[in-house]
C-alpha cells in the first residue's frame, strides 16, 4: 500500500495445548450433601502461543507476542448424535508473555500519525490470555470418555 489505513484489523493468534481429564469421585463420603457431578468432566494442562495483531481505528496498536502458561476447566455434554456430539467448554488461560508493540496515534495536525515503539519485554506477572465458552464437536461426548474405570 502507498497509504495507511485510517482503519484496520488484523489478527492471526495460534495456541497449541496438551490437556489432562479427570471427573470426580462417584463414591459418596460420610456428611456429604450432594450426588458426584459424574458426567461433567474437568482438565488442566499447559499451552504455548504465538499472537501477531494489528488494530486501527485512526490510532491503535500491531504487534507479536508469544505467551506460554497453564489452562483450566470444565467440558460439559449437550448434546449426542449418531456420529458424534456436541459438548460445551468453559475454561481460562492464564500465564506469561513475551513481545513487542507498536502504538499509533493521531498527530495534532491531522496530516499523519506518530509512532512509540515498545521493543521486546517480558510481563513480570501471569495475565489472563483467553476465557474461553465454546461449543466443541466430538467424535466421542466426554460423558462416555475419560471415565474413572480407565484410571
Amino acid at each position: 500500500q502507498t497509504f495507511e489505513p485510517s482503519l484496520e484489523y488484523k489478527m492471526l493468534d495460534v495456541k497449541v495445548e496438551a490437556r489432562k481429564y479427570f471427573r470426580e469421585s462417584l463414591t459418596i463420603k460420610p456428611g456429604q450433601k450432594r450426588m458426584p457431578k459424574y458426567w461433567r468432566a474437568y482438565y488442566w494442562g499447559v499451552y504455548a502461543g504465538y499472537t501477531d495483531y494489528a488494530i486501527h481505528i485512526r490510532g491503535g496498536f500491531e504487534g507479536n507476542h508469544i505467551g506460554v502458561g497453564g489452562t483450566a476447566g470444565w467440558e460439559i455434554p449437550m448434546i449426542t448424535f449418531a456420529t458424534g456430539a456436541l459438548d460445551l467448554d468453559l475454561g481460562v488461560n492464564a500465564g506469561f508473555m513475551f513481545g513487542k508493540n507498536t502504538k499509533r496515534t493521531e498527530n495534532e495536525t491531522k496530516t499523519g500519525y506518530n509512532y512509540r515503539v515498545k521493543g521486546w519485554h517480558f510481563t513480570p506477572y501471569p495475565i489472563i490470555s483467553e476465557i474461553r465458552v465454546a461449543l466443541v464437536y466430538r467424535f466421542m461426548s466426554v460423558k462416555g470418555k475419560y471415565n474413572r474405570s480407565k484410571r
